[in-house]
């Protein structure tokens, strides 16, 4: 397994395939990594895992999960990604930095503080 994260340069067409296995389908999504040379890797979601897909768009930033698969055929090497997991990418929300918590201020104790000092000068 491996996980990649970039953002989402462009999302085909639903395809359905048939094939031994009866009637499937394919998306193919484009993922420009975040790398210091980027790449345009295309990744595939089949079947069940397009559900994750779907609530995706163009210009998104996520963390795909996916399985690196290969088939050999007449000494050449085919490798296709399949992509299993799509996350919204490491931006941190504001709530996920600051969760819910009781802030108290004290304004009698600043007050204090305040007109201490100013006294002072």
């Amino acid at each position: 397994m491996y996980k990649v994260e970039g953002q989402i340069k462009q999302i085909n067409n639903l395809q359905k395939l048939e094939g031994n296995t009866g009637l499937n389908q394919v998306q193919t999504m484009i993922l420009e990594t975040k790398d210091k040379y980027p790449q345009e890797l295309p990744v595939e979601f089949w079947n069940k895992a397009i559900e994750s897909l779907s609530q995706y768009k163009v210009g998104d930033t996520v963390t795909v999960s996916m399985n690196v698969n290969s088939n050999k055929w007449k000494d050449r090497f085919f490798v296709k990604l399949k992509g299993f997991k799509i996350e919204t990418g490491n931006e941190v929300t504001n709530t996920e930095q600051n969760p819910d918590r009781d802030i108290e201020v004290d304004f009698p104790v600043i007050f204090f503080i305040c007109s201490s000092f100013c006294n002072t000068i």
